[in-house]
């Protein structure tokens, strides 16, 4: 009575065990998935981060030469407005026109008509160049709204790309892998030698 009863125990106990070793297997299984898709996210947030890199700098290429294109304009933009208001006090002669492609001689050849077609045609150029101009300013910002732009995502890509991996490494640390396989073969041993032992009491 006492062995049969010793038994039964026994056997709820093996039951017991073997159920906490299907739990733990199903959770190890779990966060092996787990481990695999943060390993898979952390992958693709690395490509984006490249790819969101290389635009990056690619804008700035084209920031700096957007730049250095506004600089070339403001200067010519200056230099025709110097001239437009230089032609506009010029007496018959002058002994200083380094800037216009026609000598004291020849504009002290021209009827007033002419010098107020000249003038009129070095102030529609200042027009033209004031339009490029602000066409290039416009083109600055929105290359620039974008250059702010790319930077923001490529400082979000690193930041989750940085969680997912503390996320990654943390599981890694948590996973019981080899140590539960281990206690598995233990216990399976364990209880196979325990229900051997009582089959024999018998």
């Amino acid at each position: 009575m006492i062995n049969s009863r010793n038994a039964s125990e026994l056997e709820r106990e093996i039951e017991d065990e073997m159920n906490n070793i299907r739990i733990m297997e199903a959770s190890t299984k779990k966060m092996q998935n787990n481990l695999r898709n943060l390993e898979k996210e952390k992958q693709k947030i690395q490509k984006e981060e490249d790819d969101l890199t290389r635009q990056y700098e690619a804008l700035r290429k084209k920031n700096d030469q957007l730049e250095a294109k506004l600089a070339r304009e403001q200067k010519s933009a200056s230099s025709t407005t110097s001239q437009s208001k230089d032609l506009t006090v010029l007496p018959a002669k002058t002994k200083w026109l380094p800037s216009l492609d026609f000598n004291e001689d020849d504009l002290a050849k021209m009827t007033d008509k002419e010098i107020n077609s000249l003038v009129i045609k070095l102030e529609r150029e200042q027009k033209i160049a004031d339009g490029n101009l602000k066409n290039s300013e416009w083109k600055l910002d929105q290359e620039a709204k974008n250059y702010h732009e790319a930077q923001r995502k490529v400082e979000n890509a690193r930041l989750v790309g940085l969680r997912a991996n503390q996320d990654f490494k943390r599981h890694q640390q948590l996973t019981p892998v080899q140590s539960s396989n281990e206690r598995h073969s233990d216990s399976r041993a364990s209880m196979h030698s325990k229900s051997s032992k009582s089959k024999n009491s018998f």
